[in-house]
C-alpha cells in the first residue's frame, strides 16, 4: 500500500515541482519502509554490504554517491528526446542506483519509484 500511496503522489503532481535529491529519495524510502523498519527508514546505511557478487561503495561514501547520481541525472534529463534516449536513461538510472545500494533494504522498490518519476 505505501509504494502505492507513493506512486499515486507522482502521478497526481506535477513533474516539474519533484525535485529528486537525496532528500527526496530519503522520503520515498521512508514512506514504504518506516512502519517496518522505523529504527533506520529513510536513513542511508553506514555500514559495507555485499549484494550477491558486488561490493557497493562504502557506506560513508553513500550519501556523496547519491548526491551525484541525483546531479547526473538532472543534467541528463536536459537531454533526454526520443523513446530510445528514455529508455536508456531509465536503464541508467535503475543500474546506478542499485550499484549504489544506498539503503540497507528495499533498494529496489525506491528504485522503481525513482525511475517513475
Amino acid at each position: 500500500m505505501n509504494i502505492a500511496r507513493c506512486l499515486d503522489a507522482l502521478l497526481d503532481g506535477a513533474p516539474e515541482d519533484i525535485m529528486i535529491n537525496p532528500e527526496w529519495i530519503r522520503g520515498i524510502h521512508q514512506r514504504i519502509a518506516g512502519e517496518l523498519f522505523p529504527d533506520w527508514a529513510g536513513s542511508f546505511r553506514h555500514t559495507d554490504v555485499q549484494v550477491g557478487t558486488h561490493l557497493p561503495p562504502q557506506g560513508f561514501n553513500v550519501p556523496i554517491h547519491v548526491s551525484n547520481l541525483c546531479l547526473d541525472l538532472a543534467e541528463r534529463m536536459r537531454h533526454v528526446s526520443g523513446l530510445e534516449s528514455i529508455a536508456n536513461l531509465l536503464a541508467w538510472v535503475d543500474w546506478r542506483f542499485q550499484w549504489i545500494h544506498p539503503f540497507k533494504d528495499f533498494n529496489g522498490r525506491v528504485g522503481r519509484i525513482l525511475m517513475a518519476r
